[in-house]
């Protein structure tokens, strides 16, 4: 009977595969067709049967040619790459099934394939493995995909960690710093893993989750194949409709990935169709594929898309102060690095260090068996009939000695012998321990590792008169070589929005302790927070909104909602059992778990209360291509404003290619991947423009102030000594800020001499100003978040009454009265309209 987790799954884009521990070492279960591989792909039949992997690849290429030929999508059934559109919700329509399927639903039929292939046990446990670049949202669907599996207890790991781990146990080199370079069939990570003696620890990844194997396929059909299309053939009408547009580029695509995978051992391939698998043109003339093409076309049509990549291991590499002559391996994994074209780039631009040792394709999959087999199994059964131990031991080592603690389990072995004793014998037969008598205090065992492995010791219990007693566990397993401990981490920022005065607006701050590439699980703390508005008892009304966001390593101090929504967290009257006053402390507590599952507590020291929460992760909607483009043009009309020319040219190409892919969900999803690695860039530029502007303000607003003292000077009304301290101190401190271009101190004088120069002027004018702000807020009382609307109506009526009665100079103590009814974001609003 297993103990650990023992099963690691790679639930690719393209391609899938499940790998074992068996004695001690990771087996990789081949497909039916006897393939380590298994095309990730899913047909249901009409007789509502669901066929998975090669079978259905077969029937995906039937299936788009014949919707290509009626120019019709209403007979699909079968269904590729939908691991792109992990935690989203869209959904595959199947006329056969007559009903839809989310892409986690989809990717349960591929697990439970996956499943079947190992024949001699059930798998309810696994470590599946996921892109580094993956979102809350895309894990999450993960999880839910292997729970409708009937995989009961998962962990996820990220892909490059796995690679890292199977390379680092036969890694001849066990020091230094490791390069992962992960281009799989729809998305590139890239993780710089740092190597001390064997032990491995992740010191930061990168990538970009819309960049595979299936991109450089579309990069073929549409400046290849398309183009050889419009040459030979009429085919206006068939590109200019979206739809059309894109079911031939779905087939044309099935040729894209055969030659590129040609190309990769072969200097020359012809893409060629059969005549029949495309329709007819717009002349009635039978179309087909018969073009020559060679390495240089591929380095001329797939060159950009490799360079992309590693210019996103370059940047990874310089943010950590190293260079490529300071890596001691570049491990490739996924099938597209099998290019000779990549393998050149790689070699030339970051490291000659290129490491091919490992099989690109099931290297995931056997790293994800070897962590798994590290992991114990939740709610494992008790035999009542076998003895019960405890065991305490590393499961991983990079010693070739390790001490292991073993106990009978207290209260669970009544039934069975009083004097036990034991031994560890490793599975090659090499070597077996001592015997030792076992209690429920533990006895240390001595057990000697073979290096760079594996080992599985087999536990032998006897009782006083030598008889065999079985033990749940029997078996034990220790990897030597390696230390992954330090290897699960996060890849993305955890944090919120939190409101800088010295911007004057929301920014993204990271959790203390949860910053990028913090070891997991992981708490984080942030305090010092106030509330905005007040929260009473029992009132649902009254929200306090905390959202969760999760941010790319240069996400910190930009604008919140360039970044990932994890979940808002949403705290009302009905949470707390007390009143909580607006501007209440508030301290904010995240923990999150190996496989990234978010708790959420707020505590609220007033009130001494702390409230729970669970943070549901919701699928995210695809962008439609009018919000691209809206979004787009405003980044263009921003970018020119500030003069960041070469950003709004960058914006202007991502609009363009808009226009090509606006019909395809993957293209869509590309381009807001990129369109918001160029916002966070404008959001940068924008800052940089921020103190010419606030210099401005600040300059005006001293020069207005000293105008309205010299007009009001003699009105005996105002109080000229605190407004000579203010103006000595103004006089002091605004060259100084002005000088050190110090953004919060310019907004804070800006602030402070409106509300000095707005005093002065109210007083010479007998209090016209207040009433001009009642009469103001009147006007749009029902825009106004009050926490009592009918007494804040009340005060008004009587302020207002009091201006039109000639009592204007009762109007500030109205206006005081009525800014405490209002939340704070309402209340700086009237203060400086």
């Amino acid at each position: 009977m297993r103990t650990n987790i023992d099963f690691g799954i790679d639930l690719g884009t393209t391609n899938s595969s499940i790998v074992k521990m068996e004695n001690g070492k990771p087996k990789v279960i081949k497909t039916d067709e006897q393939f380590e591989t298994m095309p990730s792909c899913v047909h249901f039949t009409q007789r509502k049967s669901v066929l998975v992997g090669k079978k259905a690849v077969n029937a995906l290429q039937i299936d788009l040619k014949q919707a290509l030929k009626t120019f019709s999508e209403s007979k699909t059934n079968t269904f590729s790459e939908f691991k792109r559109t992990m935690g989203t919700t869209h959904l595959y329509k199947s006329s056969n099934m007559d009903r839809s399927f989310y892409s986690e639903q989809l990717s349960a039929e591929v697990l439970k394939q996956l499943k079947s292939m190992v024949l001699d046990e059930p798998v309810n446990a696994a470590v599946i493995t996921v892109p580094a670049k993956f979102k809350n949202q895309q894990k999450e669907a993960t999880i839910r995909a292997a729970k409708l599996a009937g995989i009961k207890q998962v962990v996820l790991l990220n892909e490059p960690v796995a690679a890292a781990t199977a390379y680092g146990l036969d890694a001849k080199q066990k020091d230094g710093y490791w390069l992962v370079y992960d281009l799989g069939g729809g998305t590139f990570d890239v993780a710089l893993i740092k190597a001390e003696d064997g032990i491995l620890k992740v010191i930061d990844t990168d990538g970009d989750e819309w960049l595979g194997g299936k991109n450089l396929d579309e990069a073929i059909v549409d400046q290849l194949l398309i183009p050889y299309l419009q040459k030979n053939y009429l085919i206006t009408r068939l590109l200019a409709d979206e739809k059309t547009r894109e079911m031939l580029r779905a087939v044309l695509k099935i040729y894209a990935e055969e030659g590129r995978i040609v190309l990769s051992y072969k200097d020359t391939h012809t893409f060629v169709s059969n005549l029949g698998d495309l329709p007819n043109d717009e002349h009635n003339k039978e179309m087909e594929l018969d073009v020559d093409a060679t390495q240089a076309d591929m380095v001329r049509i797939l060159g950009p898309l490799y360079q992309k990549t590693i210019e996103i291991t370059l940047a990874l590499l310089l943010r950590n102060n190293l260079s490529g002559s300071r890596i001691h391996a570049l491990i490739l994994v996924g099938g597209p690095t099998h290019s000779p074209i990549l393998r050149k780039m790689l070699k030339e631009q970051v490291t000659p260090i290129v490491d091919t040792s490992i099989d690109p394709m099931t290297a995931v999959a056997t790293g994800a068996a070897l962590f798994a087999s590290t992991i114990p199994l939740e709610n494992v059964v008790v035999d009542p009939t076998k003895l019960q131990l405890s065991l305490d031991f590393e499961a991983t080592s990079v010693e070739l000695k390790e001490t292991i603690g073993i106990a009978l389990l207290p209260g669970e072995n009544s039934a069975l012998p009083a004097e036990v004793w034991a031994e560890l014998a490793r599975a090659d037969g090499g070597f077996t321990s001592e015997k030792i008598k076992i209690s429920e205090k533990p006895a240390l065992i001595r057990v000697l590792l073979l290096p760079s492995q594996p080992n599985m010791f087999r536990i032998r219990v006897i009782d006083h008169e030598g008889n065999a007693v079985l033990s749940q566990p029997e078996q034990i397993t220790i990897i030597q070589g390696i230390g992954i401990d330090e290897m699960a981490t996060l890849h993305y920022h955890i944090g919120i929005g939190t409101f800088d005065s010295g911007e004057n607006r929301e920014l993204f701050q990271p959790v203390p302790g949860l910053e990028k590439n913090k070891k997991l699980p992981a708490t984080g703390i942030i305090s010092g927070l106030k509330t905005r508005n007040a929260l009473l008892p029992g009132n649902q009304e009254n929200r306090l909104v905390i959202p969760t966001y999760s941010g790319e390593y240069n996400a910190p101090g930009t604008d919140p909602l360039l970044n990932n929504l994890i979940h808002e967290v949403v705290i009302t009257g009905l949470n707390i059992p007390q009143e909580l006053p607006e501007g209440s402390e508030l301290e904010i507590t995240i923990k999150i778990d190996r496989s990234e599952h978010i708790q959420f507590s707020a505590y609220f020291p007033l009130i001494d209360h702390t409230e729970d929460l669970s943070i549901p992760v919701k699928n995210t909607d695809p962008p439609t291509a009018a919000y691209l483009e809206e979004r787009i043009d405003e980044a263009i009309q921003t970018a020119n404003h500030i003069e960041a020319y070469e950003l709004a040219g960058q914006f202007s190409d991502i609009k363009n290619r808009l226009q090509l892919e606006k019909g395809s969900i993957h293209g869509r999803f590309n381009i807001l991947n990129d369109l918001r690695k160029l916002l966070l860039l404008l959001d940068t530029e924008k800052r940089k423009t921020v103190w010419p502007e606030l210099e401005k303000q600040l300059t005006e607003e001293w020069n207005q102030l000293k105008k309205v003292v010299d007009l009001a000077k003699g009105d005996e009304r105002i109080n000229w000594g605190i407004v000579d301290g203010y103006m000595s101190d103004y006089k002091l401190h605004v060259p100084i800020v002005l000088k050190d271009k110090d953004i919060k101190r310019a907004r804070h004088y800006i602030d402070d001499m409106y509300f000095t120069r707005y005093e002065i002027v109210n007083i010479a004018l007998s209090g016209e100003l207040d009433c001009d702000k009642l009469k103001s807020i009147d006007g749009v009382f029902n825009s106004f978040s009050w926490s009592d609307p009918q007494k804040a109506r009340q005060l008004l009526n009587a302020g207002l009454q009091d201006c039109n009665s000639g009592k204007a100079d009762k109007a500030k103590d109205t206006l005081k009265a009525l800014y405490k009814l209002m939340p704070q974001k309402d209340r700086e609003k009237v203060e400086k309209k």
